[in-house]
């Protein structure tokens, strides 16, 4: 096995799949990666729900309310 530079399906940018991480692709049975790490992180990261946005928006502008009070 030999290092392969792979480009990121998401932002384009090339990454290297190291000789190790190959072999531990292939002990976990993994196929090989289709994104850097950098995307593969983001994905992982939970999008907030509607509520949760609705939420927040509302102590927004709650806060601004009281902003403008003073």
């Amino acid at each position: 096995m030999e290092e392969k530079t792979i480009v990121c399906i998401n932002c384009g940018n090339h990454f290297v799949f190291t000789v190790s991480e190959q072999e531990r692709f292939v002990v976990l049975g993994f196929s090989e990666p289709k994104r850097c790490q950098e995307c593969r992180k983001n994905r992982l990261k939970p999008e907030p729900s509607r509520h949760e946005m609705k939420f927040k928006d509302k102590r927004r502008q709650a806060r601004h309310q009281w902003e403008s009070i003073d």
